[in-house]
Formats: C-alpha cells, structure tokens, sequence
C-alpha cells in the first residue's frame, strides 16, 4: 500500500495525485493542501475586511453623515420639510392635474402663500376656467396681501390686492383692502 509523502506537492498535478492517494487505500484520510498564494490572499481578504468594518465604525457611520451640515442648534425653530412641486405631465387629464396640484398647494395653503399662487396660477394657465381655481387663487392673492401687510410690507401688499383685483374685478373684496391700505398710508405720511 502507498503511502502519501510528506512533503508538499508542488504542482496542481501533485496535488490531485496526492488527493487519490489519500482517498484510496482503505481508510479515509483528508489531504489538505494549501499554496502560499491562497493564504496570503486569505489573510489579505481578512484583512480589509476588518479594516473596512474599523473604518465604517470610527468614522463613516459618525463622520459621513454630518460632513456639510450646519450644527443642531435646539433652539431653532423646527424646520418644515420641502414641498415637492407637482408633477402633472403635458395633455393630463384636468381631473387628475387638478387633484396633482389641489394635493401639493394644500400643503403650502396658510404656510407660503407665494408659492400656492404660483401652483395656483401654473393650474390656471394650463386649465384656465375651473371654478375652484377662480375662487382659491383670489382667495390666496388677498391673504398673502393682508400677510404682506401685517409685516410691514406695504408695496408688496398693494401688488397682492392689485393682482386680486385685476383677477376678478366683479368682487370688491381687493377694492376694500386697496381703500384700507391706502388710509393707512394717507395717515402715515
């Protein structure tokens, strides 16, 4: 009966017949046999392995995500999250660009007035004559008139009240904020 020698094979030729050898003869036995290049890729392999899992810990899972932001600062107000502007492709349908537009300007509606007019205006431009449109873009035009004015901004409030009034000069809502506003500013001059 052969026995295998103990020297390690040098080619992959040695190898296998050093395989059969050990296979056959009676008893089981397991050759195992590792080239210098498969360990040093195994040691390689473990290597950057735990050196991306160290690297991640120490600073890629604390560094990355704050490189770029402003510091946390608690006492500042609480930021809103942005309003995504609809996405109403060209020839849809006027009920569904409706309902698009209706669910993002409900976000803005009471918070950014500017920015439910502009929407307002861009669904009257493409689908003009829609009576929820003609009565909700009047509607924001004067309350962003009358927030304009509450801070201050007198000419920007007049611009609001003017742009409703030119809107729908049938109501005399606008008509009414414009002698209001103008009153006020008689008596500050």
């Amino acid at each position: 009966m052969a026995t295998p020698t103990t020297e390690p094979p040098s080619t992959a030729a040695d190898v296998a017949t050093v395989g059969r050898v050990a296979a056959s003869g009676g008893r089981s036995r397991l050759a195992l046999v590792v080239s210098p290049r498969s360990v040093v890729s195994w040691v390689a392999g473990v290597f950057l392995t735990a050196s991306l899992i160290a690297a991640l810990l120490l600073c890629g899972l604390f560094v990355a995500p704050s490189i770029g932001l402003a510091a946390y600062d608690p006492a500042a107000p609480p930021r809103r999250a942005p309003i995504i502007p609809p996405a109403v492709p060209e020839g849809a349908r006027e009920d569904w660009a409706v309902w698009s537009y209706v669910d993002k300007i409900n976000q803005a509606w009471g918070k950014d007035w500017p920015l439910a007019i502009e929407w307002f205006e861009d669904l009257d431009a493409r689908y003009p004559g829609n009576p929820m449109v003609y009565d909700k873009l009047y509607a924001a035009y004067i309350e962003d008139g009358r927030t304009l004015q509450a801070k201050g901004d007198l000419e920007g409030a007049r611009r609001r009240y003017e742009d409703a009034a030119a809107y729908d000069p049938s109501r005399g809502v606008a008509q009414d904020f414009l002698a209001e506003l103008d009153k006020l500013q008689s008596t500050r001059q």
